[in-house]
């Protein structure tokens, strides 16, 4: 797009972005309000880049890498595109997350950096390539198949190893009734705690919710009979008990997708004051992912019922919680989850919060 933009005028560039996007997006089978908004969102990005690079490099448009003057005008256009492209992509995204474009698009930046500087790169070069003959063309976009390829493959193979592991995790589970879908609603609680301390960076906030879904997966090496005993625990099984989140750290650690995750995941039973485990970390030492993880995670286990313990009320969660601010947890991450607690009707129970978390 940003080829034929420059390469051939903002028209023609809009004309193939049009076409060419809603071609994509039609076999994507994509929804018609995404469809509608990935073709306009293409038509203004390589519209703009175009109009940009013409209007500044005149006569001279038609080779962008001729002269140092039009190689610093496409390379300007270029960057309009990207521009135009995120920011409209932040808008939309921002407004569905209530967070500010400017925080989404800056969130978002890092990971999408390699690709923002490769393909314009790509398209200026293949602004050069047109002119050697018809067909040259057509055989510089053939390597490129293969990198995309390529590309699409390496996602496809981290969606799915994600996938994989979180159902591992929901099987862990599974395997004490009381626990069901535990780890789904500590990680919805953990969303709505971000969003109430609303000054978590976007890919932070996702690092958080990727460790928040398999914390407890490190309890695969806990026997049943440990894990599910109704009586209190003796200090060899509590030792057993203590170490699944090294466990887990240590499973995860194998894979690049959880590498920042790590520490949410080792860290979430640390206590503020410095009591808990594996570390005995104390205070800020202890990453905010795992101070949020642990107020989520012991508020699904007070309110739910499990074989040494009765499940207790919202307003009974609401009162240990406060008990052990400062102790136990991160006052401010208390105070914030408090504050989502009080938003409940007062009547509930616990059930109308498990419910917004589940979904």
């Amino acid at each position: 797009f940003v080829a034929s933009s420059i390469g051939y005028g903002a028209i023609v560039g809009v004309l193939l972005a049009g076409f060419g996007t809603l071609l994509t997006e039609f076999f994507a089978r994509r929804v018609p309000r995404k469809l509608i908004f990935n073709v306009s969102n293409m038509i203004c990005a390589t519209g703009l880049s175009g109009v940009v690079y013409h209007s500044m490099a005149g006569q001279v448009g038609n080779a962008p890498l001729a002269s140092t003057r039009t190689v610093v005008t496409a390379v300007f256009a270029s960057l309009v595109y990207i521009f135009v492209n995120n920011m409209l992509f932040s808008v939309v995204v921002a407004t569905n997350i209530g967070k500010s474009p400017a925080a989404v698009f800056l969130a978002n930046a890092p990971g999408i950096l390699l690709q923002n500087i490769t393909l314009p790169s790509i398209g200026l070069l293949l602004t050069t390539v047109r002119d050697l003959s018809p067909f040259s063309l057509l055989i510089a976009l053939v390597p490129l198949l293969g990198p995309y390829v390529a590309m699409r493959g390496y996602r496809d193979t981290q969606v799915q190893i994600r996938q994989t592991i979180e159902a591992l995790a929901d099987t862990i589970d599974r395997r004490d009734p009381a626990t069901a879908r535990h780890s789904e609603r500590v990680t919805g609680y953990v969303q709505q705690i971000i969003d109430q301390m609303g000054t978590i960076k976007f890919a932070d906030a996702e690092a958080i919710m990727f460790g928040a879904r398999v914390h407890d997966l490190g309890k695969i090496a806990v026997p049943d009979a440990v894990l599910m005993k109704p009586d209190i625990l003796t200090r060899d099984e509590f030792a057993l008990i203590a170490h699944h989140p090294v466990e887990g750290y240590e499973i995860l650690s194998k894979l690049t997708i959880y590498k920042e995750a790590l520490g949410v995941v080792r860290f979430h039973h640390e206590h503020w004051d410095g009591t808990g485990y594996p570390d005995q970390l104390q205070g800020e030492a202890i990453p905010l992912g795992a101070r949020i993880l642990a107020v989520a995670d012991a508020y699904d286990v007070i309110t739910s019922t499990r074989p040494y313990a009765r499940s207790r009320s919202m307003r009974e969660a609401r009162e240990e919680l406060i008990r052990c601010r400062g102790t136990h947890f991160d006052p401010e991450i208390v105070d914030a989850f408090v504050a989502i607690l009080d938003r409940q009707p007062k009547t509930s129970g616990a059930g109308i919060l498990i419910s917004a978390a589940q979904k």
